[in-house]
């Protein structure tokens, strides 16, 4: 017996050991495994190729004070891993350090100096609810530049962030982006847009007909007919080789109070085509695969199944830089793609579900009429990519089908069109560099269409489901209960 014990107690002893001296190499040999969604917590191919690819070092200041509420601290905590991240995997290019600018008054004038305020939250003393001041921000100096993230609110996008601004501050010249919003009245509609670009670009106005020739990308929201002069200096501008990227349907922007599109004259589809190559059919995609939209009806507010709003899904999105990581684009009022007789290397990003059909105008675009029943269904084309080769070097040129997909309330609801919208943007300008990274924050997952039995399956499960499991239940526990009694 007392062998035993002595056996038993060894054990244990030598377990002890082993855990101790397992923690203890594995402080310096860590261990992770990221099982999160899209990967958030390990760093894309991207990220190390920018860092590697730095003449100089990056210096990171994580600014923040040790007062802040709990609910902040897990956020601290995957800041300081992201940057540990960045540092390991940089070959040296990239180091950081953790500030406490509270303790030091010489600090908090630095913090600030560098573009990270204070930011204020609610905490709890003696009882009393009172306001606070801390801070929670980063710092990134690079060679006589800096670029701050003043408060870090959130961590799904945070990589982007800081590989962006990298990858700013070490080009030698700032790339710029022109923005050209053919109806004026829109352009306050696109101010979304255009500020996220501002992160990464400089981003000018531009105003027909005078196209500036030193932009690294010119970007078309809206289309109409423009004078002789502005062709010709688009044409101009695609000729010498820069990207030139379009956002348009056939139809002016959809009025989203009176729900009313006036199709583009032919001259301007017609101009559209000439210019890029491919073009738009003068119609509007409807889709089953689509999202849903509310409209009143006196004091009621319905949501339908919207067709105008395509979702395209996995089975729509190409395989390629542009798409990668994404789950769904949702178009608003987007036209088919024509692309009959394109010269040159066509990629189609961006197609409708198979159950897709063709509107013709007048539109009736209210929701909650009634749909007739469409003679066939086909899949079109809503995004494409063209690349010509000719002797004068390579021309890049891209359509978007739809208008409103940059509209600051659609960008807000689905958060993937900004990813979508801002990876062609990067795509044509830094290449295949940032693709995939902002891709991770896309969190909009639709659930896929499911047929009228299946739906009604559910709702006799969601209606009697419970109550079946409660009679189940009783009826067991009253069986034994009646077994007890009889023994």
């Amino acid at each position: 017996m007392k062998g035993l014990r002595k056996e038993a107690f060894l054990s244990v002893f030598l377990l002890l050991v082993v855990l101790l001296e397992g923690g203890a190499l594995l402080r310096h040999f860590p261990l992770r495994l990221d099982i999160s969604r899209n990967r958030l917590s390990t760093l894309s191919p991207a990220t190390a190729e920018v860092l590697h690819s730095l003449k100089g070092t990056v210096r990171a200041v994580l600014y923040v004070s040790d007062n802040l509420p709990p609910a902040l601290l897990p956020l601290r905590q995957a800041a300081e891993d992201i940057l540990k991240e960045y540092a390991a995997r940089s070959g040296g290019h990239f180091v950081f350090e953790v500030v406490d600018p509270l303790k030091d008054p010489e600090k908090e004038r630095q913090a600030r100096q560098h573009g990270v305020g204070p930011i204020q939250f609610n905490v709890m003393e003696k009882d009393e609810l009172k306001v606070a001041n801390g801070y929670l921000g980063l710092a990134l100096l690079y060679a006589d530049q800096k670029s701050a993230i003043p408060a870090l609110t959130e961590v799904e996008n945070l990589e982007y962030e800081i590989t962006s601004r990298i990858l700013k501050m070490s080009q030698e010249k700032e790339k710029e982006v022109g923005l050209l919003v053919a109806q004026a009245s829109f352009g306050r509609s696109v101010t979304m847009f255009e500020e996220y670009l501002r992160r990464t670009y400089r981003v000018r106005r531009v105003f027909p007909p005078a196209i500036p020739e030193n932009l690294d990308l010119l970007l078309v929201v809206g289309w109409r007919t423009f004078d002789d002069s502005t062709m010709a200096k688009l044409r101009d501008f695609v000729a010498k080789g820069k990207p030139l990227l379009v956002f348009t349907a056939a139809t002016n922007p959809v009025d989203l109070e009176r729900l009313s599109a006036v199709p583009l004259p032919d001259a301007a589809l017609d101009s559209l085509r000439a210019l890029l190559g491919v073009g738009l059919t003068s119609r509007l995609v409807k889709d089953v695969v689509s999202d849903l939209a509310t409209f009143q009806q006196g004091f009621q507010v319905f949501a339908v199944r919207y067709p105008y709003w395509i979702v395209v899904q996995r089975e729509g999105l190409a395989r390629h830089p542009v798409t990668r990581g994404l789950q769904s684009v949702v178009l608003p009022w987007a036209s088919p793609v024509d692309t009959a007789g394109v010269e040159g290397e066509v990629t189609v990003l961006l197609s409708s579900s198979p159950r897709s059909w063709l509107a013709s105008p007048p539109y009736n675009l209210m929701p909650g009429t009634r749909e007739d029943t469409p003679s066939s269904f086909a899949s079109y084309p809503l995004a494409v990519m063209v690349t010509r080769k000719d002797s004068a070097g390579e021309r890049f040129v891209a359509l978007v089908a739809s208008t409103n997909l940059l509209q600051n309330e659609f960008l807000s609801r689905y958060p993937e069109n900004l990813v979508f919208a801002a990876n062609l943007v990067d795509h044509f300008v830094f290449g295949d560099l940032l693709a995939g990274i902002r891709a991770k924050s896309a969190t909009f997952v639709p659930l896929p269409p499911l047929s009228e039995r299946v739906r009604f399956w559910i709702k006799i499960l969601n209606t009697f489901g419970m109550a079946l499991v409660v009679a189940l239940a009783g009826g067991v526990f009253l069986r034994r209960r009646s077994r007890g009694g009889a023994a």
